[in-house]
């Protein structure tokens, strides 16, 4: 790794630690304002700030996200260790997930708990493909489980997300619907 990639990530983890001892020191009720929401609401993404560890989840999944970045450039010659670390880390974010986070929408609750064991059980048969075996059709068919698992992670999300904007679109349409029809009845077009 040259200088100026060492010089990066050394100055991502640094904003990282310097936004986490910002959160730290920030209380959760201070965190659920309205103005403070509606500034950074995008961190949140509807998760109840009910326990001190929720304001971290996406810092978590931030950290596995370089985790996957650094293990996969720097460990190429060893496949067990790097994958073996990613197991344990999204374990630990399942495990943290069901205890501590929930998140205002009981729908999205359970989608990011689905979809999180999925890239679990995902990992778990990259770390399948570890052993050696001679068989060409076991790789075949861990290969496609690992497709499976991590497709059917995406598309659970991205239902969810074109769902919330198809409701969104309806929502402002009954809008300009019923504005429209103030309009109408105003200069007596309806109601005569």
């Amino acid at each position: 790794m040259n200088r100026s990639n060492t010089e990066k990530l050394k100055n991502i983890i640094l904003c990282i630690f310097f936004f986490c001892r910002i959160l730290y020191q920030k209380e959760n009720k201070y965190l659920d304002q309205k103005p403070v929401k509606k500034m950074l609401g995008t961190l949140y993404e509807g998760i109840t700030l009910s326990s001190g560890f929720s304001k971290y989840y996406n810092i978590v999944i931030l950290l596995r996200s370089i985790l996957i970045t650094c293990f996969v450039t720097f460990l190429e010659a060893f496949p067990l260790v790097q994958i073996f670390p990613l197991v344990l880390v999204n374990a630990v974010l399942v495990f943290l997930l069901f205890k501590l986070v929930r998140f205002e929408n009981r729908t999205l609750n359970l989608i990011v708990r689905v979809k999180e064991i999925l890239i679990l059980v995902a990992e778990m048969c990259i770390l399948c493909l570890c052993v050696e075996i001679d068989d060409e059709k076991y790789y075949q068919i861990v290969g496609y489980l690992i497709v499976l698992f991590l497709e059917v992670a995406f598309a659970m999300e991205l239902i969810y997300v074109l769902g919330l904007q198809i409701w969104g679109i309806k929502q402002i349409w009954r809008n300009i619907k019923r504005k429209w029809n103030k309009i109408l009845k105003f200069y007596g077009y309806i109601g005569k």
